[in-house]
């Protein structure tokens, strides 16, 4: 199973220069007034900006919200109202996009305070293992030289937890994330319940449940709880 493929689409929505909210928006806090210094298993701390106020989320069809009853119902979207910011997010999505194809593609703003990766659920079944591992890898660091003191988010991929190659590409994207000091969020574990898919059975994309989930995970890791 594999998310859906509409070749050459990149949705992009909003960028990280245009303020398309009132200005009154306070940026979102840390919990600390400095970042925090989060140890990992596989690499540094973890880097927090003391605030939050531009967002970038790079993904394929869940960051649009594919098998979502509506697409405001998608994670992306559910964050988003979680977490108004003064700037307009900048949503740069590809369906069926893969880790190389959605980089390749994007435009990547000058400066952001945080970037949410949801990618790797389709190279789980096009791309080699050995070559994921690398190119996420080496990916992960060009945005952290990029944005040095954003907060990195990687989402794993939207696959059975019970296939060996889910856990292979799920620990390729924790290492990668978490050796630029980023923060590995888990999605495996909710595919496993039918519930959170489109079509109640563990063979689809996720539901309005499943986004649900996913958003209330993204949403305590930017608000540091």
């Amino acid at each position: 199973m594999s998310i859906a493929l509409l070749a050459g689409l990149l949705v992009v929505l909003g960028t990280g220069a245009r303020v398309d909210r009132p200005t009154a928006t306070p940026p979102l806090a840390a919990p600390t007034a400095a970042p925090a210094a989060e140890p990992t298993p596989t690499g540094p701390a973890i880097v927090r900006p003391a605030q939050i106020a531009r967002m970038l989320v790079l993904g394929d069809g869940l960051s649009l919200g594919q098998g979502a009853t509506d697409p405001s119902a998608g994670f992306a979207a559910l964050v988003e109202d979680a977490v108004p910011l003064p700037f307009a997010w900048d949503v740069q999505a590809s369906a069926g996009g893969t880790v190389d194809a959605v980089f390749d593609q994007a435009d990547l703003p000058d400066r952001t305070d945080a970037v949410v990766v949801e990618l790797g659920t389709n190279d789980w079944e096009t791309v080699p293992a050995a070559r994921f591992v690398t190119s996420y890898r080496d990916r992960l660091a060009g945005l952290r030289d990029r944005y040095p003191e954003a907060l990195l988010l990687c989402l794993g991929v939207w696959q059975p937890p019970s296939r060996p190659e889910t856990v292979g590409y799920d620990d390729a994207v924790r290492a990668g994330c978490e050796s630029v000091g980023g923060r590995f969020v888990q999605l495996s574990d909710l595919f496993a319940d039918p519930a959170n898919h489109r079509s109640g059975q563990a063979d689809a994309n996720p539901g309005d449940a499943g986004y649900r989930l996913i958003a209330d995970r993204v949403v305590a890791e930017l608000r540091g709880t």
